[in-house]
């Protein structure tokens, strides 16, 4: 319309120069002002013929104008280039419908008219060829276009900013049912799409190439893509099918195979895309430092019910590479992609939401399935099978809010964590890690802050350290409310801690291990509260539940039953710190010492406890207490066996027993074993170091051997202070007490002890000539019975006894009633 105007306008000034140059009378300024154009024309009869021939022509040039913007439509139907390039450059009509009837091979770039408003292009199954030299078609602002049925091939667009090889749309674009093959430009080998909407539907994009970005496809606009397939093409840098730089981008139902680039094997996003139920398969990433085998995300992009697999990326994201953006992942399938790091997902300091998706079988050097290094990371319900890594079989977490939620991990494989390796801040919640292996850390390995909560963690497999979780120094494991079972490592088959860990409402059982069958834990911090450690096995050494080397250990309100060992069946303390309090531990059994407890050269306290029904196959059915400093308070310990010395505890340390009960406990002899004064001796304890037994009971012991209750053994020191000995017997001598050392009783009862040979309730003697003490104070004893020698106390000529303020009464012996 603007240029219809100017024209009139130019022939308008025309006639009034004509009319002043053959006027040969001055005309007034007031008689011109009486004149309209139409007159002028009228009135110029000096005009040469020449001149008005010109005029005539400006008029036509008018008229011709106004008849062209009055067409509507036309159809063409075309068969060769020019034929195509007159009916899509023709201004004579605004809806164009052009027909290809024949193959065609294009001369030249064609520019649609942007008189056109309404394009449609009919392949139908015909082919445009650019010759490797043309571009097909250059779509203007605000024009609708509509292309079917259509092979696009050969095209051809050298421009270093914009491209598109075969189209370069300004407009609103349709293609369908169509293929776009071979085409070549910087930017969008087939399509680029400037600043408006481009629809693709059941359409074939194959072997087109880009020297920068978007092989197939570069969109800087609205996009949609449904039922059509990508494959084979490559792009120098990004976006080895579709590169898109912003806009609302929807893909569905398509395909994309065997595309790369550098960046986004098949798709580079920085738009707001929806990649919905799309197969993306073999597509790579290529280069040294090259990322998303399949997609590169910066942006914002959710993924619906997909399969990503068998793509990689020589670094990072072997499926997809998340930097900076916001990634939502669902009800999709991520299998056999490979990278350097994270074999599936790479996610670098972007938000990442994945729910309901199976990775399955993707590999990496760290990150098997995938890595966290994002600022939010949430992953929920999805399923991670037979992934592999050096380090995280599945996952490889670094940052901080990193959440696994009711995740399921099984048959995962890494050097370090089989399933997990957290180097940040992780929460493993309502999870099941099950069947996975590592040398070091089987279901999880450790090195950050990492919380485990309502989880199971069965049957993982290490060759070296926790089957379950291995906790690094300097890291910071808490275990809640979760499950480790049936876990098998060399070390600490559930957890081995050399940092800090925490376990609190768990049960920890069946778990085996050379060492700490359950845990081990190796200089750390290991605190165990109201928790289950039953049947629990240390194959080779110490700790069937709990091995504690040179750490800290603390146990409270906790069960360790039926645990076995070669020593210290439920806990072995070696070089360490340990509490127990208000804890059970039963039925455990050592292949040697220490049914329930061994300590070596450390300290321990145990309190409020109840150890009862233990067994040792050598000394200390209950505790062996070696070169360690030891504390038993307000405890019970029962019914414990050793298959020779100390029914209850064995000590060559420093033991003190306070408020306690000692039962029914046995030094029990075996087979055809001769007994002698080495063997099945200390009913309840047998003492080679420093013992004190105060404000306790002692009741019901036996000894196969010597010392129904106590064997001390000589050049050691026994205190017994405010302590009832009852009703314990001795095969052999020393009802209560057979001291072969240096013993003092104050304000204690010894009653009802027997002994089949010497000393009802105490012998005192040793075969050597070392000097031995016995001192008696403010005691009662009474009712006890010796075989032969001193139904009270038998006490040997060469030792030193001293008795005062104490009560001797019905005791009976055949030599020597009381003495």
């Amino acid at each position: 319309m603007k240029y219809r105007n100017l024209k009139v306008i130019i022939a308008t000034a025309l006639l009034f120069a004509l009319v002043a140059a053959a006027s040969a009378t001055s005309v007034s300024d007031d008689a011109l002002n009486a004149v309209d154009t139409g007159e002028l024309v009228e009135k110029a009869p000096a005009v040469s013929d020449n001149m008005q021939s010109s005029v005539t022509e400006q008029s036509k040039v008018v008229k011709k104008e106004e008849k062209k913007i009055k067409s509507a439509s036309v159809t063409y139907d075309v068969d060769d280039f020019d034929t195509l390039h007159d009916a899509l450059t023709s201004d004579e009509f605004d809806d164009v419908t052009v027909n290809i009837n024949s193959d065609i091979t294009l001369s030249n770039n064609t520019t649609v008219s942007n008189l056109i408003r309404q394009l449609t292009i009919n392949g139908n199954g015909k082919s445009v060829n650019g010759n490797d030299a043309n571009q097909f078609l250059e779509i203007a602002e605000n024009s609708n276009v509509t292309i079917n049925d259509i092979e696009v091939t050969n095209c051809y667009y050298d421009y270093s900013w914009f491209g598109g090889g075969a189209i370069y749309n300004k407009g609103f674009l349709t293609i369908s049912n169509s293929s776009f093959k071979n085409n070549y430009a910087m930017y969008g080998g087939a399509i680029y799409n400037y600043l408006n909407n481009l629809t693709v539907m059941d359409t074939l994009f194959a072997g087109n190439r880009a020297g920068d970005d978007g092989a197939a496809i570069y969109s800087v606009g609205g996009l949609t893509i449904t039922t059509s397939t990508f494959k084979d093409n490559e792009a120098v840098e990004s976006g080895g099918a579709v590169l898109t730089e912003s806009g609302n981008i929807i893909i569905s139902q398509s395909t994309f195979t065997n595309n790369s680039a550098m960046h986004g094997g098949a798709i580079d996003n920085y738009g707001r895309l929806v990649l919905a139920d799309s197969t993306l398969y073999d597509n790579n990433a290529v280069g040294d430092w090259s990322t998303g085998g399949s997609v590169y995300n910066h942006d914002n992009m959710t993924i619906i019910n997909s399969t990503i697999s068998n793509s990689s990326a020589t670094k990072c994201g072997g499926a997809v590479y998340n930097v900076i953006g916001s990634l939502r992942m669902t009800d999709s399938i991520l299998s056999s992609n490979t990278a350097e790091s994270g074999g599936a997902v790479y996610n670098w300091m972007g938000c990442l939401s994945l729910e309901d998706n199976v990775f399955n079988e993707n590999s990496a050097i760290d990150g098997g399935g995938m890595v966290l290094n994002g600022s939010t990371n949430n992953i929920s319900n999805n399923t991670f099978t037979g992934n592999q890594a050096l380090n995280g079989g599945a996952i490889l977490a670094f940052n901080e809010n990193n959440l696994l939620y009711a995740n399921t991990f099984t048959l995962n494989y890494a050097a370090s964590g089989g399933a997990v390796n957290n180097k940040g801040t992780l929460t493993v919640a309502n999870s099941t890690l099950m069947n996975n292996t590592a040398s070091d850390g089987g279901a999880v390995h450790n090195s950050g802050n990492l919380t485990i909560t309502e989880s199971s963690l069965c049957n993982n497999t290490v060759n070296y350290n926790g089957a379950a979780a291995y906790n690094t120094y300097e890291s910071n494991l808490t275990i809640t409310c979760s499950t480790l079972d049936n876990n098998s490592a060399y070390y600490g088959a559930a957890v081995y801690n050399d940092g800090s860990t925490s376990i609190t409402d768990s049960q920890l059982e069946t778990n085996t291990a050379y060492a700490g069958g359950a845990l081990y834990n190796k200089y750390g911090t290991l605190i165990i509260e109201n928790s289950t450690l039953n049947y629990n096995n240390a194959t080779g050494l110490y700790g069937g539940a709990v091995e504690n080397d040179e750490g800290r250990l603390t146990i409270t309100g906790s069960t360790l039953n039926n645990n076995s060992a070669y020593n210290g069946a439920a806990v072995c303390n070696e070089n360490a710190n340990s509490t127990i309090t208000n804890s059970t531990l039963t039925n455990n059994r050592a292949q040697r010492h220490g049914g329930a407890i061994y300590d070596k050269y450390s300290d321990t306290s145990i309190d409020g406890c109840t150890i009862n029904y233990n067994r040792a196959e050598n000394d200390g059915g209950a505790i062996y207490n070696h070169r360690s400093n030891s504390t038993i308070s307000n405890s019970t310990l029962k019914t414990n066996t050793a298959i020779n010395n100390g029914g209850a505890a064995y000590n060559n340390g420093n033991l003190t027993i306070n408020s306690s009960q000692l039962s029914g406990n046995h030094a029990i002899s075996y087979g055809t074993v001769t007994p002698t004064w080495e063997r099945f001796c200390g009913g309840a304890i047998r003492n080679h170091g420093n013992l004190i037994l105060n404000n306790s009971i002692v009741a019901d012991n036996r000894a196969d051997y010597d010392g129904g209750a106590v064997y001390n053994w000589y050049d050691c020191t026994l205190s017994i202070i405010n302590t009832t000995l009852r009703n314990n017997s001795a095969e052999n001598t020393g009802g209560a007490i057979r001291n072969c050392g240096n013993t003092t009783l104050d304000d204690s009862i010894l009653d009802f002890n027997r002994a089949f040979y010497s000393g009802g309730a105490i012998f005192h003697g040793h075969a050597t000539d070392d000097p031995i003490y016995l001192g008696i104070n403010n005691c009662i004893i009474s009712n006890n019975t010796a075989g032969e020698d001193g139904g009270a106390v038998c006490s040997w000529p060469e030792t030193t006894m001293n008795m005062t303020n104490t009560i001797l009464s019905y005791n009976r012996g055949d030599y020597g009633g009381a003495i």
